[in-house]
């Protein structure tokens, strides 16, 4: 599996305002954003010309050493439990506005 997006230092958050200021420019008038840790689920919805429209992400598994380490390859240098749910936060934030500059 490709490390899509490690390098990426961009807070979740802005990536999050960024999709929604995307869809408020092209005329969507609802946005929501969520996750599902027991079902390991992000999500997005939106309403576009009176049709509601949802995306559904599989997260990837947080216990991977892509999180857990922050030189994956060697297994060196373990991250502490808040480091490792950045990395994976941003891992699976990253491809929503990739996807949006993709398709926009």
């Amino acid at each position: 599996m490709s490390n899509y997006a490690s390098g990426t230092s961009v807070r979740v958050s802005k990536s999050k305002a960024e999709i929604e200021q995307t869809l408020i420019r092209f005329g969507a008038d609802q946005f929501i954003s969520g996750w599902a840790a027991d079902r390991n689920l992000a999500m997005i919805q939106f309403r576009y010309e009176g049709r509601m429209v949802k995306f559904t992400l599989a997260n990837a598994d947080i216990n991977e050493d892509r999180f857990q380490y922050a030189l994956p390859d060697t297994k060196q240098r373990k991250r502490n439990a808040d480091a490792a749910w950045k990395a994976w936060e941003r891992n699976d934030w990253v491809w929503v506005v990739e996807f949006k500059k993709a398709t926009g």
